[in-house]
């Protein structure tokens, strides 16, 4: 997630600032202050960042805790964030972060690839699940009011 995007923590909602700090979770991509993102776990993903214990907001680490480190926020939150009449970003004051469609380029916001990058990921992510139906149920931690408005 873009730092731009998050002017405050989702989390508890205090603006971010030069002393509250934006701190990105390992696990969803989100943006959090230092506060709601406070734990360190080794992440059982590759890439030799993971080798080492890395940041993960306070409702990753309630998933980790169980044992599961699928996370549905990984994939809403740039959802959620996608506003398709927005302008395309013309400050270069910020710097530009991987758009996540695996394609190399920067942006500063979320674009149409991001969007189309968490939705093939999350095809291929609940897929697997779905092929392990005794896990299905402790992984969907997120209840379905917000899931499906």
């Amino acid at each position: 997630v873009p730092d731009a995007l998050r002017p405050s923590c989702p989390g508890c909602w205090q603006v971010f600032s030069m002393t509250r700090r934006r701190h990105h979770c390992r696990l969803c991509g989100d943006v959090f202050c230092d506060a709601c993102s406070s734990s360190r776990t080794v992440l059982p993903l590759d890439g030799p960042e993971y080798a080492v214990p890395v940041r993960v907001c306070d409702c990753c680490m309630k998933d980790v805790n169980k044992g599961n480190y699928f996370s549905l926020r990984r994939y809403l939150t740039p959802l959620q964030l996608y506003d398709p009449d927005a302008p395309p970003s013309s400050s270069g004051k910020k710097k530009a972060v991987d758009d996540g469609a695996g394609s190399g380029e920067k942006t500063k916001e979320i674009t149409i690839h991001t969007v189309a990058a968490s939705l093939s990921s999350l095809s291929v992510d609940v897929e697997s699940m779905v092929l392990d139906p005794t896990s299905f149920q402790e992984k969907i931690t997120i209840p379905a009011s917000i899931l499906v408005p």
